[in-house]
């Protein structure tokens, strides 16, 4: 099932996906700001979701930045000699990072602190 498709091939249409994605919820956000731009929050509890919908925008941005910027100038798993042993602390360091700043605190701020709640109590 591996053999299918070649590794750099897989990794670049996943990063072309992801960068269509972000694209496109970029352009759905300053459409959606432009729309509203002028018109007053019915309430503050709107004010509040605006603003959170703006700060997960910027993180996403950001993390997405984080990880074109890895993939491309990084380490990536297709680098990988199976012969060499000392690179692997450093891949395993990059990788981690790579992992912390691009998927795992992206979804901390996405999520709700209920939800967090549930999970550490």
């Amino acid at each position: 099932m591996f053999n299918l498709i070649k590794p750099t091939a897989f990794l670049a249409e996943l990063n072309t996906l992801i960068l269509f994605l972000m694209i496109f919820l970029n352009i759905y956000s300053v459409t959606q700001y432009c729309r509203n731009a002028g018109n007053p929050y019915l309430t503050p509890k709107h004010r509040k979701y605006v603003h959170k919908y703006k700060l997960v925008v910027v993180i996403w941005n950001l993390a997405f930045i984080t990880k074109f910027f890895m993939t491309f100038f990084g380490v990536s798993i297709v680098d990988i000699d199976e012969k060499s042993t000392d690179d692997d602390f450093w891949y395993s360091v990059e990788t981690f990072v790579n992992i912390m700043f691009t998927d795992i605190i992206p979804f901390y701020f996405v999520l709700d602190k209920k939800i967090i709640k549930i999970f550490t109590c």
